[in-house]
């Protein structure tokens, strides 16, 4: 009887203990939790009604950090999307082309007879299934046969010193200047409405600064022209020469004349000139290679599944930093200016000299 006494009594305040315990979890450990320090809300929250009260110290961050997980990734990116006002490419951002230009754009796109040699076309160099570059740092010289020639004489250096550039979406209007240097560039107080290496020589009546820069890699020996006495072209000696001559030749075949006048019905079909040649380019370019189905371009429409979730993290990081959608701005990824970067140039190019 008295062990079981003793151990009664034992029972009791074990349960005591639990009791206390319990009480403090529900209360005090509660608020002390929420403000940091047990002590000093005792000192200060004499009555248990204070004691429940949560302290407020800094409730605006855990609510900002509450409010963030409330939005989902696709609103946070569509956010940052609207305040660097990047919206999707419509059908009025680009410049419009019959099918009649647009077709015979593409014959001459695809012809070498462009060429001095006819050996080079625009499709050598800009090919489609590669992103309309030909994947070289630097294009070995297509229209002087500079690969064989480099075999024959290793030490000529025949390539082109910049690489292919890009001409996808190239007749977006905000496109104002061509070429790495935009040495070919919208300029109203010129005749031509364009500043272009070939000052007065630059014909009248072209469309765009994109039909204004199909016209110059004609006139580049190591591109299209050929190397001088190579050709009929390479001997001539100004820029207006050479598109005359090139317009000949084009259009001492039949079908071209056909597809010429189909384009471009004028009343005497001598009237044509190399702009009308320049311009059919242009239109070809600028719908043939017009890229706006893209996933990116599928979500800034309004699908928010285009994006995996690697590519709409990817995305959070590149137009939450500024230092990426600062100068890849926009739609297009470019805001058009140039920068120098820094970094100096190695092996063959622009302006190396004897290096």
């Amino acid at each position: 009887m008295k062990l079981n006494a003793l151990t009664t009594a034992w029972v009791k305040h074990l349960i005591l203990i639990l009791s206390a315990v319990f009480a403090v979890a529900c209360g005090n450990g509660e608020s002390t939790k929420q403000t940091g320090s047990g002590d000093a809300q005792k000192k200060n929250s004499p009555t248990q009604s204070h004691v429940n009260t949560p302290v407020q110290t800094q409730p605006e961050e855990p609510q900002i950090e509450e409010e963030i997980l409330k939005i989902s990734p696709q609103e946070t990116l569509r956010t940052l999307l609207s305040t660097q006002q990047i919206e999707p490419m419509v059908d009025s951002d680009f410049r419009k082309h019959s099918e009649a230009k647009i077709r015979l754009g593409q014959m001459l796109f695809f012809d070498r007879i462009l060429s001095g040699n006819r050996t080079t076309s625009c499709a050598t160099c800009h090919i489609a299934d590669r992103g309309t570059v030909d994947g070289f740092a630097l294009p070995i010289d297509p229209a002087s046969r500079g690969l064989v020639r480099r075999l024959v004489r290793p030490a000529t250096a025949d390539f082109v010193p910049r690489n292919t550039i890009g001409i996808s979406n190239i007749g977006h209007k905000s496109f104002k200047a061509m070429f790495h240097d935009s040495r070919v560039a919208v300029d109203p107080n010129s005749p031509s409405g364009f500043s272009t290496p070939a000052g007065g020589e630059t014909p009248m009546g072209l469309d765009s600064v994109v039909a204004a820069q199909s016209l110059f890699p004609l006139l580049a020996e190591n591109e299209m022209l050929g190397a001088p006495g190579e050709n009929d072209l390479s001997s001539l000696e100004s820029s207006s020469a050479i598109w005359h001559r090139i317009l000949d030749r084009v259009l001492s075949y039949r079908e071209y004349r056909k597809l010429f006048y189909q384009a471009y019905p004028l009343q005497d079909p001598g009237s044509y000139g190399i702009e009308h040649l320049a311009n059919a380019l242009a239109a070809y370019e600028e719908t043939a290679f017009r890229s706006d189905k893209s996933r990116f371009d599928s979500f800034l429409k309004g699908n928010d599944r285009a994006l995996s979730p690697l590519q709409l993290e990817g995305a959070l990081v590149f137009y939450s930093n500024k230092r990426c959608s600062g100068c890849h701005a926009g739609v297009l990824q470019t805001n058009h200016a140039h920068f120098a970067i820094g970094i100096p140039q190695f092996g063959p190019g622009k302006g190396d000299g004897i290096n």
